[in-house]
């Protein structure tokens, strides 16, 4: 697609909406916080764009979402905590933005978009994450073990990272 500009509040409007995909066009600017109001959404795929600004903590709203890429745009800060409240996600891909933030130890997958080492505990966390993409970020430390315990993991993507040491 060759879509230009910016996403307008009003898309909030759309409350049948179940899946919202405008990946691979120009938009750009923030992420409007109204994307919250669609709460039928079981995926955003906005990838491949150039939004901008942060996440909004408002989409930590969305408690059927189960899929949310914002790779390859150009997001900043930290990701919000909120996110992480969607027990329905199995698939988070924040890969290729620029992301900072602390990693809270008990979050598995806040450090999708994060700099800093990856969390040492995942267990009991992210039950349902069947897809996790981690690439092109800033991580410190060594992989954890407990990465092992995420029994519905299809997807792993480690690379482009500043990870050290040997998992086996």
């Amino acid at each position: 697609m060759g879509l230009q500009g910016t996403l307008p509040p009003h898309i909030g409007n759309l409350s049948f909406l179940l899946s919202l995909d405008l990946s691979d066009n120009l938009l750009g600017g923030d992420l409007p916080m109204e994307l919250s109001k669609l709460r039928r959404l079981k995926t955003i795929n906005l990838s491949t764009n150039r939004f901008g600004g942060t996440i909004p903590w408002s989409l930590g709203g969305l408690s059927g979402l189960r899929e949310l890429d914002l790779g390859h745009n150009r997001l900043s800060g930290a990701i919000p905590t909120t996110i992480f409240n969607i027990s329905s996600l199995e698939t988070l891909i924040l890969a290729h933005n620029g992301l900072s933030g602390s990693l809270p130890d008990d979050m598995c997958i806040k450090f999708a978009l994060t700099a800093g080492p990856i969390p040492s505990s995942l267990e009991g966390h992210c039950s349902n994450l069947q897809f996790l993409s981690l690439s092109g970020n800033w991580f410190t430390g060594t992989i954890p073990k407990s990465i092992g315990n995420l029994t519905a993991l299809t997807f792993l993507s480690l690379g482009e990272t500043n990870l050290t040491g040997t998992y086996y």
